[in-house]
């Protein structure tokens, strides 16, 4: 997804470079664009030609509303393996947060952007949430305009401090973990994990839907879910099975007792002796 690269010569050269070096299979291969991100953010007019297409769009046509536009941030280019924004870093968040991507920032100004690097806990897996899990204390850099960020989302979090609003370009590979987790600002412990893909979460709420309307129709599509790749999307369909579908969910519950992720065999076993006991005293 490219809008604007027909009208600003140096992002089109830019996503050239990202399509020839990024490996689909290799996320850290968006490394290997850090010279070019450098050359597009503070070597080129590309910033000024964005502002001045998008100014004369909506000259021309004051209802103009680009699909690209976020409400911080413009999407300039990028595929499902990499994507580049250009917007604000407004606020600090409440949380410390993993991030489940690889990512480069060139910072733009007007300021410094402050930041404070952790280091992931040691034997963290990422799709297994360890309440116990607790971040040492990180270190403090300042990056000034012109400086470029560098964060391996496998190891490396990267927790920005905000007091005035910074412009950044910011270069993201695809998401490679299946979890996103939040840790306590002043306990560093972790707090708890959500979906890192938007399209899981999507997933996750579909089937509590279903699950509400408690409709009959759903059983098949929530069955299929249940075969999901991602164990939370998984336990989130046989839940909601539960409340359609008590017979199919008892079965889905049997085998998941065997399933390859200790949270949904754990959380099996307590839902099947549950839901038999709830069928059985509905009987009598």
């Amino acid at each position: 997804m490219d809008p604007f690269s027909d009208h600003l010569p140096a992002l089109k050269s830019f996503s050239t470079i990202a399509d020839e070096k990024i490996e689909p299979k290799d996320p850290q291969s968006l490394f290997l664009l850090e010279s070019a991100l450098r050359d597009l953010a503070f070597g080129s007019d590309m910033r000024q030609q964005l502002a001045a297409h998008e100014l004369r769009a909506i000259a021309s046509d004051p209802s103009y509303q680009s699909f690209a536009w976020d409400p911080f941030y413009i999407q300039l280019a990028g595929n499902q393996h990499w994507q580049l924004r250009v917007g604000l870093y407004r606020h600090s968040s409440e949380y410390i947060y993993t991030i489940p991507m690889h990512l480069l920032v060139a910072v733009i100004g007007p300021g410094d952007l402050q930041a404070v690097h952790y280091r992931m806990p040691p034997n963290i897996i990422n799709h297994t949430f360890d309440p116990n899990a607790r971040l040492q204390a990180g270190t403090r850099r300042s990056y000034k305009p012109g400086d470029i960020a560098i964060v391996d989302g496998r190891y490396d979090i990267f927790d920005v401090r905000i007091d005035r609003p910074i412009v950044a370009l910011k270069l993201t590979s695809g998401i490679h973990q299946s979890l996103q987790w939040a840790f306590h600002r002043e306990s560093l412990l972790a707090t708890q994990a959500i979906a890192a893909d938007p399209i899981d979460s999507e997933l996750v709420s579909m089937a509590q839907a279903l699950g509400a309307m408690r409709h009959h129709s759903s059983t098949a599509t929530l069955t299929e879910l249940a075969n999901h790749p991602k164990h939370f999307v998984r336990w989130a369909a046989i839940q909601a099975l539960g409340q359609i579908n008590p017979e199919v969910a008892i079965e889905k519950l049997k085998e998941a007792t065997s399933d390859k992720h200790s949270h949904i065999r754990r959380a099996a076993i307590a839902g099947l002796q549950k839901l038999t006991k709830a069928r059985d005293e509905h009987a009598s």
